[in-house]
C-alpha cells in the first residue's frame, strides 16, 4: 500500500514516530512522511521513508488552507492516511477528502469520529508505556507485527566529520557535554538558573567542553548567566546556529546530553547518545511514557504524589520546586561518564 504518515507538531514527536515508519516499510508498504520543514530533515537518510514532504510546500497557510492538503492527499492516491496526532481538526478534514480507503487517527476526539476515521485510544493514563510504542497502535490497526520500538535517526559520515570539526574549532580537542535548557512547554522543566548550575558544576570539576543548544528565541534563557561563565572559552552557545541536520550531527559527537523532556532528548537517544533528564511523575508526563528508551539514558523523576501536589496548586507544569537541581543532573552525568 501507499501510506501517508502525517505529523504537524514537534521534533520529538517525529523522532518517536520512526519505529512506526520502520514497521510499515518492513511490511512492504511505500511510506510518505509529511511534516513541517523545520524538522522534516531529520528523516533524511532514513531507509524506511520513500518520500518526505513539507507542510509548507503543500499547504503554506495550513490549517487555514486545509483544502490544499486534502487535494494533495487525493492527487497522490494514498491507500491509507495515518495520523499519529489527529489535531487540529482541519487535518482530519483534509484526510476525509483524501479518497483513501483507510484513515486511522490517534488523539482525534469527536472530529475524528465525525470525519469517518478509525479512531484509536492511547490509554496513556491507565496504561503508561513509551510513546513510540503507543504510536505502533496505528500499525496494529493495519494488522502488522510491531516488534520494533526503538527510534532511529541516521547521520552520514560526512555530517559527523563536519560536526567533529566544528566542535574542535569552537571548544578545542576535548570531550563535550551538551546542555539543552529549553522545551516546548508541554512538560515540566527546571528554571534556566539550574542549567547554569549544571554548566558551572561541569566547568569547575572537569576539563570538558560544553555546547549549549536551542532555538534563536531560546537564547534569552542564558541572558542572566554570569559573564564569567557566558564568556568562557569552554562553552559554545549555539542558539539558532544549527539546522536540524547539523544539530543531529553535533549531538552524535557529544558524550552526554543534559536536557528536559523535549525533542533533543529523543533525538540524542535515537543517535545512541547518553542523556540525563528531570521528569515529572504524573502518568501523562512520566519517564515511562516520554523518557528515552535507550538503556544509556537516565531520568531523575519526582514521585507522582509530589508532582500531583504541585499540579493541583498551579494547574500547570512546574519547575520541580528545588527537588531536582542542575548540580544533581551534572553530577549524575559525570558519574555515568566515569568522571
Amino acid at each position: 500500500m501507499k501510506i501517508a504518515v502525517v505529523r504537524n507538531d514537534h521534533l520529538g514527536d517525529l523522532v518517536l514516530t520512526t519505529p512506526l515508519l520502520k514497521v510499515l516499510a518492513k511490511a512492504g508498504h511505500e511510506v510518505t512522511a509529511i511534516a513541517p520543514a523545520a524538522i522534516s530533515g531529520i528523516l533524511v537518510e532514513n531507509p524506511s521513508v520513500a518520500a518526505i514532504k513539507n507542510f509548507e510546500d503543500i499547504a503554506p497557510q495550513f490549517p487555514k488552507d486545509w483544502v490544499a492538503l486534502g487535494a494533495f492527499f487525493r492527487k497522490q492516491k494514498f491507500d491509507a492516511i495515518l495520523l499519529p496526532y489527529g489535531y487540529p481538526r482541519q487535518l482530519l478534514w483534509a484526510s476525509a477528502m483524501s479518497g483513501a480507503k483507510l484513515r486511522i487517527a490517534l488523539w482525534s476526539g469527536v472530529w475524528g469520529r465525525l470525519t469517518g476515521h478509525n479512531c484509536l485510544r492511547s490509554r496513556i493514563i491507565e496504561q503508561p508505556r513509551p510513546y513510540a510504542v503507543i504510536l505502533l497502535e496505528l500499525a496494529r490497526a493495519l494488522g502488522l507485527s510491531t516488534d520494533i520500538s526503538q527510534p532511529e535517526v541516521f547521520v552520514t559520515a560526512s555530517e559527523r566529520n563536519h560536526a567533529r570539526g566544528c566542535l574542535k574549532e569552537r571548544l578545542g580537542n576535548v570531550d563535550v557535554i551538551c546542555i539543552h535548557p529549553g522545551s516546548g512547554g508541554s512538560a515540566c522543566n527546571l528554571d534556566s538558573a539550574q542549567y547554569e548550575q549544571a554548566a558551572v558544576t561541569l566547568l569547575k570539576n572537569t576539563n570538558l567542553g560544553i555546547v549549549v543548544t536551542g532555538t534563536r528565541k531560546e537564547a534569552s534563557l542564558v541572558s542572566k548567566w554570569p559573564s564569567e561563565w557566558k564568556e568562557s572559552r569552554r562553552i559554545w552557545y549555539a542558539f539558532g546556529e544549527l539546522n536540524i541536520r547539523e544539530f543531529a550531527a553535533i549531538l552524535s559527537q557529544v558524550q552526554m546530553v543534559i536536557c528536559p523532556s523535549t525533542g533533543t532528548l529523543h533525538l540524542a537517544s535515537a543517535l545512541g547518545v547518553r542523556t540525563v533528564s528531570p521528569f515529572c511523575g504524573r502518568p501523562g508526563l512520566c519517564a515511562k511514557v516520554w523518557g528515552a528508551q535507550a538503556t544509556s539514558s537516565l531520568a531523575i523523576e519526582l514521585p507522582r504524589e509530589k508532582c500531583e501536589a504541585h499540579f493541583s496548586r498551579t494547574h500547570t507544569h512546574c519547575d520541580f520546586r528545588g527537588e531536582i537541581t542542575g548540580r544533581q543532573l551534572a553530577l549524575t552525568a559525570l558519574s555515568q561518564l566515569g568522571l
